[in-house]
C-alpha cells in the first residue's frame, strides 16, 4: 500500500461514507466568516478513497448549520435529529456525479455552488442519505473491508464572483459558449410528426444542459416550445407546449429542481422565417431555451 499525500499542506481527515452495517461518519468544521444571505459561494473540496476500501460512491454532501452540533450516532443523520436540536438551522446539499469517486492514487476535485440563506457558520461534509438512495459499487481492494472510506483535503467555501451583464458557459467538446438572457435552439431536439417523443439524440444533447445547470446553481433555464402553421391553430398550441414540457421533464428526471425549469408553448405565432416552404416550416418547428438568473 502506497502512501497518500495530501494535496495541500501536511494534513487531510477521512470519513466512512457508506458500509454494509450503515455505519457513518461527518466530518464538521467552522467558517472564517458567517455567510451572508443570497450570495453564491463556490465551495469546493478534494476527496481521495483510502487503499483498503471495498466500496465506492458517487454520492457526498455537505451540510450548513448556523451553530456548531453534536448527536450521538453511528449511522445516517436524520433531518427529525437535526429539527430536535434546539435553534438550529441548516442547509444540505447534495452533489450528485455520474461517474464513482474510485481513484485511490489521485485526488478528485468536488465543486458546487451554494446560495446562502444567510447566518451559515459551521459546514459538515459527509452522507446524508437513506440507505435506498445511496448509489455505491465494490471496487478492488486486497483489503476487502466492507466499507467506502474516503481522504477530504482542501475545503473552501469562497464568494463566487458572478459578472453582472453576462455569465459565459462554455461546452468543451463545441467550444460553443452560452450567454444569460439570450434565446438558443436546440439543434437535436426535433420531433416526428404530430409527436413530442425524445430521441436519443435529443436526450444526449439536453444532458449537455444539465450538466451545467447542475454545476451552476443560480442559473435556471426556460424552456419554449414552437410549431409552423399546418393544422388548427389550438393544436398546434397544445403540440407545443408537449414539446417544451417533454424537454423539461427530461431535464427534472435528470435531478434538476423543479423552481428552476419552466417550460412554454407559444404553437405557430412565433415563426422566425416563412411557412411557405419545407425548409422554413422545418426550421419553425423547434424548442428553444434560454438561462436566467435564479
Amino acid at each position: 500500500m502506497e502512501a497518500q499525500f495530501p494535496e495541500h499542506g501536511k494534513n487531510y481527515a477521512g470519513v466512512i461514507l457508506h458500509s454494509e452495517n450503515h455505519y457513518r461518519e461527518y466530518m464538521q468544521g467552522e467558517l472564517t466568516e458567517t455567510l451572508q444571505k443570497d450570495t453564491i459561494y463556490n465551495v469546493t473540496f478534494y476527496i481521495s478513497l483510502a487503499d483498503n476500501s471495498h466500496f465506492a460512491t458517487k454520492n457526498i454532501d455537505i451540510l450548513f448549520t448556523n451553530k456548531k452540533f453534536f448527536l450521538k450516532t453511528k449511522s445516517i443523520i436524520k433531518k427529525r435529529s437535526l429539527d430536535g436540536i434546539k435553534n438550529l438551522k441548516y442547509s444540505l446539499v447534495s452533489i450528485e456525479k455520474e461517474e464513482y469517486y474510485t481513484d485511490k492514487n489521485r485526488w478528485m476535485k468536488i465543486q458546487t455552488y451554494y446560495k446562502s440563506k444567510g447566518g451559515e457558520k459551521y459546514f459538515s461534509i459527509g452522507n446524508f442519505r437513506k440507505v435506498m438512495d445511496i448509489d455505491v459499487m465494490k471496487v478492488n481492494s486486497t483489503f476487502n473491508e466492507s466499507f467506502a472510506y474516503y481522504y477530504i483535503d482542501q475545503v473552501s467555501i469562497s464568494k463566487k464572483e458572478i459578472e453582472k451583464e453576462e455569465i459565459e458557459i462554455i461546452i468543451p467538446e463545441e467550444k460553443e459558449v452560452f450567454t444569460i438572457n439570450k434565446t438558443y435552439i436546440f439543434k437535436n431536439v426535433t420531433f416526428d410528426f404530430d409527436s413530442f417523443k425524445l430521441t436519443e439524440a435529443a436526450k444526449l444533447e439536453i444532458q449537455e444542459v444539465f450538466d451545467y445547470l447542475k454545476n451552476d446553481e443560480h442559473l435556471k433555464i426556460k424552456i419554449t416550445g414552437h410549431t409552423d402553421n399546418l393544422g388548427k391553430e389550438d393544436f398546434n398550441q397544445k403540440l407545443s407546449e408537449n414539446r417544451a414540457k417533454a424537454v423539461a421533464n427530461y431535464l427534472m428526471e435528470l435531478g434538476v429542481s423543479e423552481d428552476r425549469v419552466s417550460a412554454k408553448g407559444f404553437g405557430e405565432k412565433e415563426p422566425i422565417t416563412t411557412n411557405d416552404t419545407e425548409e422554413g416550416r422545418e426550421q419553425n418547428r423547434r424548442v428553444a431555451f434560454e438561462f436566467i438568473e435564479k
